[in-house]
């Protein structure tokens, strides 16, 4: 997991040179008048655009095997918690159509980011998250830039 200003994204190029791609497209890009979708921007990776509320009562974490989550929050803010998926024991059959292993669990996080406008928060496949909840905003724009995974 890594959590930092998006305006700091250029440090991490080591960690993955696709980041260039994400840094591309948000320098050419328009997000204020971007609409809610999906988009694919190159090198594999969508950018998934959404607004809504964050939510006020807790509820289960995900975890991704395909992609690797880089959630970067445009406006608003919200709580982002986060913790190892080899600590979930109750996870649910994985979704090969949707990326998606759902957990039953609320409790046990680890880190408990305060996610800010212009910060984003990437999550591995080990990393199991529990992203959109309440903080202050009654309403977030964020873009969850599906980055694939890359089997070495």
């Amino acid at each position: 997991m890594i959590y930092d200003k998006i305006s700091n994204l250029k440090l991490y190029l080591p960690f993955d040179s696709r980041f260039k791609t994400v840094i591309d497209y948000l320098a050419k890009t328009d997000v204020d008048a971007l609409e809610p979708g999906s988009y694919d921007i190159g090198d594999g990776i969508k950018a998934n655009v959404s607004e809504y509320a964050p939510i006020k009562e807790e509820f289960a974490f995900e975890a991704h095997r395909k992609y690797a989550d880089l959630q970067y929050l445009h406006s608003g803010d919200e709580t982002i918690e986060w913790m190892p998926l080899d600590e979930i024991k109750d996870a649910s059959e994985y979704s090969e159509e949707y990326d998606y292993l759902g957990t039953t669990t609320v409790a046990g996080t680890k880190i408990s980011l305060d996610v800010d406008a212009g910060c984003f928060a990437y999550f591995a496949p080990s990393d199991v998250h529990r992203p959109g909840m309440f903080r202050h905003a009654e309403k977030v724009k964020k873009i969850v830039f599906k980055i694939p995974v890359l089997n070495n």
